[in-house]
């Protein structure tokens, strides 16, 4: 019945546009206000908001009105009528290449690949400029953000192909080579422009970075310090040198360039993360953790100093301006104010998060293998006097009960212990019971689920992972993030045991390539509820 409304109402605006020297601007507002209430009725929040917006206009703008209404119909995964407004948008403007890319991405969702390639080919065709190698480029970005992977390589390869010192369209074609869990195609490509460019420190930095994607740590070390004798301030390099040593176990060598970072380059955080895990493989848990407060406390987090919580192994204080990131739309004001100040996010995160008062918020965590994560939740995050995390773990360790005992805010915080997926399945059940419980009984069941997830479990295999994610995605709330932690473990004997395989396979069941917000070290994806049709 929603829908229903939602088409006679886009109907109505549709009108308007098309009779626009006769239309009044209080008949546009009242039109695009309806749909956007709607939206909003149906749980579309930020579509909503793009329609209210466009009401205010003083005059109706079709192309405006064309790109809203292909996008409502792309979420309902209506691809005839969301193509339809991708060409009317081309009527208005035909040397719109990102319109021409949205309507092949389109015919790709419907399984019409000859019409994808038609319209790929008459955007080239109209735009000549596009066969250069930057046109070449630039094309290959737009078809990339809209998930057209294979089309993006071609142009990257084009690119490459007329100008074969044109770095950037390496770059990204070894980034999606990376993406797609293929390294070792990224290796003859960047020897290729190494030998090009020999003083180019980003071409020597990024060929040890495949090397260390493709597991051959000892040619990546090479790479990265060659990189360095070029450019002794590329800090990437260090990174990956870092972490080569630490993946052949070279515990000391580690500890000695750690400590000649901060004495000679500056105190990185990211150098004395480092410092702490080789510390803590050394056995020298006190120094570790001693290392890696001053690392969280770098990123901002003072509290890990003034409560003592010790950590020996983490790579947790790498992630938090990421995760800063991505949560601050959840924040209230005050609190998006301070992860502003502490991590200089960009103004346009702080645009884009929502200036009421949010909910209270629920946080499940799913094993407890990164013990600082779960308390720079509870200190950093967890701010309102309702919001709650819940920890469901096979084991308590000691070291977590004693940083436990020394959260200001513990009673914030609950630890459920046994096996994950049985203690799972009985917290869906449970859900599932409220929702049929008396309506004027019990809360909202989106106030019932849980705003992030984060699965952080020991156990790293991709079929685990999987099972994981399954069960846990229908207690997220629409809207909500779901949180891998590690996505680049490798399976020492069974490739298809690792990390990687398990989590590509239920993003590609469950999530829209737009709602894949980041996939590095961790994933993380946003779920978002689908109109019904």
């Amino acid at each position: 019945m929603m829908m229903q409304y939602l088409e006679e109402a886009l109907s109505e605006c549709e009108t308007i546009v098309t009779q626009s020297a006769t239309a009044g601007a209080s008949e546009w507002m009242s039109a695009c206000q309806t749909v956007g209430n709607i939206l909003s009725g149906m749980g579309f929040i930020e579509e909503s908001y793009s329609w209210q917006t466009m009401a205010l206009a003083i005059e109706p703008s079709a192309v405006n009105f064309y790109l809203a209404t292909g996008r409502v119909y792309g979420y309902c995964q209506n691809w005839k009528k969301a193509a339809y407004f991708c060409e009317r948008i081309i009527e208005q403007r035909p040397h719109d290449a990102e319109a021409y890319c949205r309507l092949a991405k389109v015919y790709h969702e419907m399984g019409d690949y000859k019409a994808e390639g038609e319209t790929i080919h008459t955007l080239l065709s109209q735009q000549p400029e596009k066969t250069n190698p930057d046109g070449h480029f630039q094309l290959g970005k737009v078809m990339e953000t809209h998930g057209l992977l294979p089309q993006a390589q071609r142009c990257y390869q084009q690119a490459i192909e007329q100008d074969p010192e044109f770095a950037i369209a390496y770059y990204a074609l070894t980034d999606l080579f990376a993406q797609q869990g293929d390294a070792q195609a990224a290796i003859p490509l960047l020897k290729q422009l190494t030998a090009q460019l020999e003083d180019d420190a980003m071409a020597h930095y990024r060929l040890g970075r495949a090397y260390k994607q493709a597991q051959q740590y000892q040619t990546a070390i090479l790479s990265f310090r060659q990189a360095l004798k070029l450019d002794p301030d590329l800090h990437w390099a260090y990174m990956g040198l870092l972490n080569s040593l630490l993946q052949l176990q070279r515990w000391d060598e580690t500890i000695e360039s750690c400590r000649g970072i901060i004495h000679f380059v500056g105190e990185f955080p990211w150098a004395y993360c480092f410092l702490g895990n080789a510390l803590a493989k050394k056995g020298e848990k006190l120094e570790a953790a001693k290392s890696h407060q001053k690392a969280f406390e770098l990123r901002g987090w003072k509290r890990c100093v003034e409560q003592d919580y010790r950590f020996t192994h983490t790579w947790f204080s790498e992630s938090i301006s990421l995760w800063e990131r991505h949560l601050l739309p959840l924040l209230s004001p005050a609190q998006q104010s301070d992860l502003q100040s502490n991590s200089q996010i960009e103004a346009k995160a702080n645009a884009e998060a929502t200036t009421s008062q949010p909910l209270p918020l629920r946080m499940l965590l799913l094993g407890s293998g990164d013990e600082s994560s779960l308390c720079w939740l509870a200190d950093e995050i967890l701010q309102q006097p309702d919001d709650r995390l819940v920890c469901i773990t096979e084991r308590v360790s000691q070291s977590l009960s004693e940083n436990l005992a020394k959260l200001p805010e513990a009673e914030k915080v609950s630890i459920e212990t046994g096996e994950i997926a049985e203690l799972l399945a009985l917290l869906r059940s449970a859900t599932t019971e409220e929702e049929s419980a008396d309506e004027s009984k019990r809360e909202p069941i989106t106030q019932q689920l849980f705003d992030v997830i984060y699965i952080q479990s020991d156990r790293k295999q991709g079929s685990y992972l999987n099972c994981l994610a399954r069960q846990s995605w229908p207690l997220l709330k629409p809207g909500g993030l779901l949180f891998f932690k590690d996505y680049q473990w490798q399976h020492p004997q069974d490739p298809s045991q690792s990390s990687k395989p398990g989590i590509d396979a239920f993003i590609q069941t469950f999530v829209a390539p737009e709602n894949v917000l980041h996939r590095t070290h961790q994933v993380i994806v946003k779920k978002e509820s689908k109109l019904s049709a």
